[in-house]
């Protein structure tokens, strides 16, 4: 599996931003990234991406509130960026809150935790040279 950073903090301290910018630099070289934002009370990837968000209507909600998580289920939830194309993201959508979803399970976590590398790799194609 990949590395995992992980990056928190007070509100508005700036940790989107600093993931973003993380994500651009760990790409250059054509490697790929996934940020994941988890925030369900303000969630920001309906902020970043709205043009993206509304034409593939996905939530990481709807993953971790799966039966069963698999690569195809974790790929079909990840938003790549049109001008970073290295660059994948998962989040709650537009209007979710903490009542949108049952209680995610720890053990779903679990089940998504080694799938990110292998979706993202199945949702980002390499553009051509």
């Amino acid at each position: 599996m990949g590395k995992v950073i992980t990056v928190w903090g007070s509100p508005g301290s700036g940790k989107s931003m600093f993931c973003c910018i993380l994500a651009k630099a760990l790409t250059r070289d054509k490697r790929k990234a996934i940020i994941i934002n988890a925030d369900m009370n303000v969630p920001m990837l309906p902020v970043w991406l709205p043009e993206q968000i509304i034409q593939t209507n996905t939530s990481i909600g709807q993953v971790l509130s799966s039966v069963e998580i698999d690569t195809s289920l974790v790929a079909s939830h990840v938003t790549v960026l049109k001008n970073y194309p290295f660059i994948g993201m998962m989040g709650y959508a537009a209007g979710e809150n903490p009542l949108s979803y049952p209680e995610v399970k720890y053990a779903m976590v679990l089940q998504l935790t080694p799938l990110l590398k292998p979706a993202m790799w199945s949702s980002v194609s390499s553009p051509r040279t």
